[in-house]
Protein backbone atom coordinates (compact mmCIF):
# COMPACT_ATOMS: atom_id res chain seq x y z
CA UNK A 1 0.00 0.00 0.00
CA UNK A 2 1.46 3.51 -0.78
CA UNK A 3 0.55 6.13 1.55
CA UNK A 4 1.42 9.27 -0.76
CA UNK A 5 -0.44 9.37 -3.59
CA UNK A 6 0.47 13.16 -4.58
CA UNK A 7 2.48 13.80 -7.86
CA UNK A 8 5.19 16.20 -7.38
CA UNK A 9 6.62 17.58 -10.75
CA UNK A 10 8.97 20.34 -9.26
CA UNK A 11 8.79 22.01 -12.83
CA UNK A 12 4.86 22.67 -12.23
CA UNK A 13 5.39 25.55 -9.79
CA UNK A 14 8.58 27.46 -11.55
CA UNK A 15 10.70 26.73 -14.50
CA UNK A 16 14.19 27.46 -14.93
CA UNK A 17 16.03 27.01 -18.39
CA UNK A 18 17.76 24.40 -19.07
CA UNK A 19 17.22 23.12 -15.67
CA UNK A 20 17.00 19.14 -15.59
CA UNK A 21 14.19 18.02 -12.98
CA UNK A 22 13.21 14.41 -11.45
CA UNK A 23 9.61 14.26 -10.90
CA UNK A 24 10.24 10.09 -10.30
CA UNK A 25 10.04 9.37 -6.64
CA UNK A 26 11.88 6.85 -5.04
CA UNK A 27 10.39 4.78 -2.02
CA UNK A 28 11.45 4.24 1.47
CA UNK A 29 9.53 0.82 2.45
CA UNK A 30 8.91 0.15 6.11
CA UNK A 31 8.02 -3.30 7.93
CA UNK A 32 7.10 -4.16 11.06
CA UNK A 33 8.17 -7.13 12.24
CA UNK A 34 7.53 -6.58 16.16
CA UNK A 35 4.67 -8.71 17.88
CA UNK A 36 2.61 -5.11 18.58
CA UNK A 37 1.05 -2.71 16.22
CA UNK A 38 2.98 0.60 16.03
CA UNK A 39 2.58 3.64 14.77
CA UNK A 40 5.58 4.96 12.04
CA UNK A 41 5.83 7.93 10.28
CA UNK A 42 8.34 9.28 7.22
CA UNK A 43 8.96 12.76 7.28
CA UNK A 44 9.08 15.16 3.77
CA UNK A 45 11.89 16.53 3.48
CA UNK A 46 12.20 15.79 -0.08
CA UNK A 47 8.37 15.80 -1.23
CA UNK A 48 6.92 19.11 0.73
CA UNK A 49 3.18 17.96 -0.59
CA UNK A 50 3.78 14.75 1.14
CA UNK A 51 1.89 13.76 4.71
CA UNK A 52 4.06 12.82 7.66
CA UNK A 53 1.21 11.79 9.53
CA UNK A 54 1.47 8.92 11.97
CA UNK A 55 0.25 5.69 10.41
CA UNK A 56 -0.66 2.00 11.76
CA UNK A 57 1.73 -0.71 11.08
CA UNK A 58 0.19 -3.79 12.19
CA UNK A 59 2.23 -6.57 14.30
CA UNK A 60 3.68 -9.67 12.84
CA UNK A 61 4.46 -7.98 9.25
CA UNK A 62 2.36 -4.87 8.55
CA UNK A 63 4.17 -3.13 5.32
CA UNK A 64 3.83 0.52 3.64
CA UNK A 65 5.68 2.24 1.31
CA UNK A 66 6.37 6.10 1.21
CA UNK A 67 7.30 8.21 -1.96
CA UNK A 68 10.41 10.15 -1.23
CA UNK A 69 13.37 11.68 -3.24
CA UNK A 70 16.18 11.97 -0.74
CA UNK A 71 16.77 11.44 2.72
CA UNK A 72 14.52 11.13 5.31
CA UNK A 73 13.72 10.93 9.04
CA UNK A 74 11.63 7.21 9.64
CA UNK A 75 10.70 7.18 13.23
CA UNK A 76 8.22 4.70 15.47
CA UNK A 77 6.09 4.92 18.31
CA UNK A 78 4.29 2.72 20.73
CA UNK A 79 0.78 2.61 20.54
CA UNK A 80 0.46 4.68 23.99
CA UNK A 81 3.40 7.16 22.43
CA UNK A 82 5.26 6.22 25.78
CA UNK A 83 8.65 4.93 23.50
CA UNK A 84 9.71 6.42 20.39
CA UNK A 85 12.69 5.82 18.16
CA UNK A 86 13.95 6.38 14.32
CA UNK A 87 16.43 6.27 12.09
CA UNK A 88 17.51 8.81 9.32
CA UNK A 89 17.98 6.68 5.86
CA UNK A 90 18.63 7.30 1.78
CA UNK A 91 15.52 7.02 -0.06
CA UNK A 92 15.36 2.70 -1.82
CA UNK A 93 15.80 1.68 1.72
CA UNK A 94 13.78 -0.73 3.53
CA UNK A 95 13.51 -0.10 7.52
CA UNK A 96 12.41 -3.45 9.20
CA UNK A 97 11.17 -2.97 13.07
CA UNK A 98 11.50 -5.87 15.21
CA UNK A 99 11.82 -3.34 18.68
CA UNK A 100 12.86 -0.21 19.72
CA UNK A 101 16.23 -1.40 20.04
CA UNK A 102 15.76 -3.16 16.77
CA UNK A 103 15.45 -1.02 14.13
CA UNK A 104 17.32 -2.71 10.69
CA UNK A 105 18.23 -0.94 7.45
CA UNK A 106 18.77 -3.05 4.42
Amino acid sequence: MTLDREDYTPSSRFSIPGAIYQTDMSSIIVQNLSPNDIYCFVSKYSHEEADDSWFKLAANGGTSSWSRSSWELVAFKNLNDSTRAGVYIQTNKKVIFSGFSNIRVE
